[in-house]
């Protein structure tokens, strides 16, 4: 598994049940500490810290990920723009997240609803890189149409427990 830098990740990073057998990799010093709790060996991946989002980026990054293949992925992005481009403000986290949906074999984009139908700066893939959104907030029906014409599951309304 690998886990992409940002706080929904890192949220799903807390809630991983015990597997001591379990590889994760991840580009987030936060993540990987709360990872190192419960899976069985923690891979940090990254050169150089982003003092703005707490990224880990940088060629040796961006070559672990060209040869490495995950089961599953839990990606996070900036934006997911109306026409289905998904986008982030930094060009060396986009250059990681499109590896990251290359080399997925299942690719969970986690996001809130801030996140839907806006644009950011340097898009990295589109929604047909993904197979499942995950959000908290009602997907529009604009957006749902988007994404299922790309063949994303969609996940939304899922608010916690009160």
């Amino acid at each position: 598994m690998f886990f992409d830098t940002g706080p929904t990740a890192k949220e799903i990073a807390k809630v991983l049940p015990d597997a001591h057998t379990l590889l994760v990799a991840t580009n987030s010093p936060e993540t990987a500490f709360e990872l190192r709790e419960t899976c069985g060996e923690v891979k940090v991946v990254g050169d150089s810290l982003r003092p703005t989002s707490d990224a880990l980026v940088g060629p040796s990054a961006e070559s672990y990920l060209r040869k490495t293949n995950f089961d599953i992925v839990f990606l996070e992005t900036d934006a997911v723009q109306s026409d289905g481009g998904l986008s982030v403000s930094n060009e060396d986290e986009a250059r990681l997240k499109s590896l990251l949906c290359d080399g997925g074999r299942l690719v969970i984009l986690v996001a809130d609803g801030s996140k839907l139908e806006r644009q950011s700066f340097r898009e990295f893939a589109d929604v047909g890189d993904i197979d499942i959104l995950v959000t908290e907030s009602a997907v529009s029906d604009e957006m749902r149409n988007v994404l299922e014409r790309a063949g994303v599951e969609i996940l939304d309304n899922l608010l916690p427990a009160a």
